[in-house]
């Protein structure tokens, strides 16, 4: 949908642009023109959509920022951010059914019943009548395998009685050192996939945009020096409005 867009809107200048040089230059001049504008148009299209790699660590791990759908990773470890309760119930009340915690579990869990017993073992309660556990910290990580893949489901959020979702810049950071620790630990060699962790919680970030929300996020891996972790990748959801995000984070 991005892709086509920009596209089009690209298009849309280039021929406006055609338009107007018609009538001012030569013959020539205008394939000379045109054939200038279709390459930044093309260095445009790369610049956008072609993942980011940084190297952090010493240069001993790459992060790498890119597009995509982090619920169709087929391999790797694929980290879930969720809430303190680890609550199962998708209703629209208590989770949305359009944050990705609420599309892992309509998309991705497919025995509800046996989730929520790997659930209760892993967390050493039982949910309440609405699905929710005992409250986690911040950077709590519970590891589960579904469909032959790993998923780390990360503590983040606290709900409140009108079941919004709070986290303070503090636990924000303290969640995403626990789980870089944790990763460090456990990761033995896979690949590790994340969303922008956080980018939806306006008690973190406040009214700053998802670029600055990225660049936290960055800094924040840098500053946990896990030199062991060969590749982090964060994926930035396809249909994101902001086309150029990753290439504006250093």
């Amino acid at each position: 949908m991005i892709g086509m867009y920009l596209v089009f809107r690209s298009l849309s200048v280039i021929s406006l642009a055609l338009a107007m040089l018609t009538t001012a230059l030569p013959r020539y001049s205008i394939y000379f023109v045109v054939a200038i504008i279709v390459i930044i148009l093309l260095l445009c299209l790369v610049e956008w959509f072609v993942p980011k790699t940084i190297k952090i660590n010493g240069e001993k791990t790459n992060l790498v920022l890119e597009y995509g759908d982090l619920l169709k990773k087929t391999n790797g470890i694929i980290v879930i951010p969720v809430d303190r309760n680890y609550n199962t119930t998708v209703d629209d009340i208590i989770i949305s059914s359009n944050t990705l915690h609420g599309k892992f579990i309509n998309n991705i869990v497919r025995n509800k019943d046996a989730f929520v017993s790997e659930l209760s073992s892993a967390l050493k309660s039982e949910p309440d009548e609405k699905g929710a556990f005992e409250t986690q910290q911040p950077g709590h990580v519970v590891p589960v395998t579904l469909n032959g893949c790993t998923y780390y489901l990360l503590a983040l959020s606290k709900l409140d009685q009108n079941n919004k979702a709070h986290c303070t810049p503090e636990e924000y950071a303290k969640a995403i050192e626990t789980l870089m620790g944790y990763i460090d630990t456990n990761f033995n060699g896979k690949k590790i996939y994340m969303p922008l962790i956080g980018g939806g919680l306006s008690d973190v970030f406040g009214s700053i945009n998802d670029t600055e929300s990225l660049q936290i996020l960055v800094s924040l891996i840098k500053l946990s020096q896990n030199a062991r972790i060969d590749e982090i990748h964060i994926i930035i959801y396809k249909h994101s409005k902001h086309h150029a995000l990753i290439q504006m984070v250093n």
